[in-house]
């Protein structure tokens, strides 16, 4: 079994990744070591908020949630924060 850790900035393509990995770990296909959640179009705290949701809706909360990167490595970073 492959030991799997996902980086994520966790809108909702990436919402979708995780469900879909822990169908793949139902079926002891993977098995889940942790997430990284990064900032994307959101702040780092938002993104960290919804992953551990989605984790938990999945039930992907006994694997780890480490905090990643708060800004992007090169250019500028974007907030969209209450844009909608």
């Amino acid at each position: 079994m492959r030991r799997v850790w996902m980086d994520v900035d966790c809108g909702v393509d990436d919402g979708q990744a995780l469900a879909l990995l822990a169908l793949a770990q139902r079926r002891s296909l993977v098995e889940v070591v942790g997430v990284s959640a990064v900032a994307g179009n959101v702040c780092l705290d938002s993104v960290l908020v919804n992953t551990e949701r989605v984790m938990k809706a999945c039930g992907l909360d006994r694997a780890l949630l480490h905090r990643g990167a708060a800004e992007p490595m090169l250019g500028q970073a974007m907030d969209f924060t209450g844009a909608l």
